[in-house]
């Protein structure tokens, strides 16, 4: 029986040598020859006969890999299967495979076991849209302020014709449209930050790998010492109130 899957998986990975090996490996060996080539930073696909030829290339910082595919086939064309990691938001791995059924299960199977090594300690961060909750959160309290000047213009006993008023509501206007256009800046802002600091998909070899475990050292300093400021926030809290 011929069967089929396609899986896109939203996580994001730290994609290390062993992890391209098994991969490699997993395809070679149930379904046949196999197809790799990558994109990089500087807008040039680069294609590589082997993991060993893959694993060779430096990936230096302004031509590191940005996207890697593995299309493998049979000899037969009965058995096709293509996994792809990305350094992409929405689409960061995915997975195809088609041939008799029993193929497509072990390679699903095994598919899904690989891709839950790579995953990074960070993933939950990494994939959290910093950009629009900062927005959200201008956007809503733009809308909160509005509210509350209508709600002071109908409960107000100053006459309707008193000219200040259009005035008082453009400023107003020009207040809440400022702070919604700083937030959205700050969060797109943020947002390319969170980017650099915790990618969505990291290939750690080469050049980047170095950077990786560079990377590495500031989020924990960064994680920890978010941590310790919270942990001292509440104790603070708790020795007030109980003096």
């Amino acid at each position: 029986m011929e069967a089929s899957s396609d899986l896109i998986v939203k996580q994001s990975f730290v994609l290390k040598p062993e992890h391209i090996r098994n991969v490699f490996e997993s395809l070679n060996t149930k379904i046949g020859s196999i197809e790799i080539s990558t994109h990089c930073e500087d807008g040039i696909n680069r294609n590589f006969s082997s993991t060993d030829q893959l694993l060779s290339y430096s990936n230096p910082p302004k031509s590191k890999i940005q996207s890697i595919s593995l299309r493998a086939r049979s000899d037969d064309h009965k058995k096709s299967a293509r996994i792809v990691f990305s350094n992409d938001n929405w689409r960061p791995i995915q997975f195809e495979v088609q041939g008799p059924e029993d193929i497509v299960i072990i390679l699903k199977d095994d598919f899904i076991n690989k891709v839950v090594m790579t995953k990074a300690w960070y993933d939950r961060f990494a994939r959290l849209d910093i950009f629009w909750l900062i927005y959200g959160i201008g956007i809503a309290t733009f809308v909160i302020l509005l509210l509350c000047i209508a709600i002071g213009i109908l409960t107000s006993e100053k006459p309707t014709t008193d000219k200040s008023i259009p005035k008082e509501q453009a400023m107003d206007w020009l207040i809440g449209m400022s702070g919604v256009g700083f937030l959205g800046f700050v969060g797109l802002l943020i947002s390319r930050l969170k980017g650099k600091l915790f990618p969505i998909g990291t290939f750690a070899w080469g050049g980047a790998a170095e950077k990786h475990e560079l990377l590495e050292k500031v989020r924990w300093t960064i994680v920890i010492g978010f941590i310790v400021s919270f942990l001292s926030g509440i104790v603070a809290t708790i020795i007030v109130s109980i003096a």
